[in-house]
């Protein structure tokens, strides 16, 4: 029995000569370094130097992981464990890096020498002059019938009678198929989506699987956003900026605003960056307007602010109740000189940071 494997994508260019190789009971090594019996070309450096092996064992051939990025049944997306030898069955092709090889079985027709015929031995003894003297018929004929004219019989087979059985004409075992089975979906989508993530493709195993966490992950990201948006909502009218409503906060779910951003993709980007430019926003803006705050407290506790009419203080205790003087005074009016500074300059950098965030665009 030989192996055959043809690499069957990339597909070959008109030029360029049949990607194949043929093994036998001895086996050999299939890999990118010089040294293998099947040197593979791989430009992106994805297959490696001694990427398998392939072994003859109790009339199986079988496939051996020798590398560090796998290879995987195609059929059933499996992932061959490695360094444990795998029965290759004809017909399956397998991954390695970004070539795809189809295995073929072939038998290996076999010359028979001086085949010996099955009815070799099923000669009757005796010789022909038996057939006409030690005929057990003339007891029972009648004297007078004239005795019939018996010829012996011919060989009942020849040699030339018996023919070799061609390989080409034996069917192959192959692996039932249960009648349910499905072959697995192309994973392209699944790739093109890690791609537009940025994620790695080497590992095409759980391609499918890291697209749907992707897409959880965007949909609780969407709800973060708009609850974000709404507590920034609340915090610039608790503070007396009547800024409009961002249009993310129009949709009361992130199923209706993911559904929203999809219908609308030129606009989806331009949406999702100004809601994040706006949260920024407010938190340069709640920085600036805490630091004036304390600028301004500073300023208030100033010591010319509490000397007043009580002349100059020259103890300790004289200027703890020119302090307690003060906030019995105006509590009220500290309190509000603060909150109007806060607030002003709160109102002074959300308006300067959204003209800055709307230029950019």
């Amino acid at each position: 029995m030989e192996l055959t494997l043809d690499v069957i994508h990339p597909p070959r260019r008109e030029d360029e000569p049949a990607r194949c190789r043929t093994f036998r009971a001895a086996g050999g090594i299939i890999g990118r370094a010089s040294h293998c019996d099947w040197v593979l070309d791989d430009p992106s450096r994805i297959l490696s130097g001694q990427h398998a092996e392939i072994r003859f064992d109790q009339q199986r051939y079988q496939l051996v992981d020798l590398s560090s990025n796998g290879i995987t049944r195609k059929h059933d997306s499996q992932k061959l464990p490695h360094g444990t030898p795998v029965d290759i069955e004809h017909g399956h092709i397998y991954r390695m890096g970004e070539l795809e090889v189809r295995a073929r079985l072939q038998a290996v027709p076999v010359t028979p020498q001086g085949l010996i015929p099955d009815d070799a031995f099923l000669e009757l003894g005796g010789s022909d002059a038996d057939y006409h003297t030690d005929d057990l018929l003339d007891a029972l004929l009648p004297a007078n019938e004239p005795k019939p004219n018996i010829v012996a019989p011919a060989h009942l087979a020849t040699e030339d009678d018996h023919h070799r059985i061609e390989s080409e004409h034996v069917r192959l075992p192959r692996r039932a198929i249960l009648s349910d089975y499905r072959p697995p979906e192309d994973d392209t989508l699944a790739e093109q989506i890690c791609q537009r993530l940025g994620l790695d493709l080497n590992n095409r195993d759980n391609l499918a699987e890291q697209a749907l966490q992707a897409a959880s992950l965007l949909r609780v990201l969407l709800g973060e956003l708009q609850l974000s948006l709404r507590a920034a909502q609340q915090l610039d009218e608790t503070l007396g900026l009547r800024d409009h409503p961002h249009p993310g906060l129009q949709h009361d779910t992130p199923q209706a605003l993911l559904e929203h951003l999809l219908q609308h993709e030129p606009d989806a980007t331009g949406l999702l960056r100004s809601g994040c430019h706006r949260l920024r926003a407010q938190i340069l803006a709640m920085q600036q307007a805490n630091r004036h705050c304390t600028e301004r407290l500073t300023q208030l506790l100033a010591p010319h602010h509490l000397v007043g009419s009580m002349g100059p203080l020259r103890s300790d205790g004289a200027r703890w109740r020119a302090l307690c003087e003060v906030y019995a005074r105006r509590p009220e009016q500290l309190q509000q000189l603060l909150s109007d500074a806060f607030n002003r300059t709160y109102q002074d950098q959300a308006r300067l940071l959204g003209a800055f965030h709307q230029h950019l665009g």
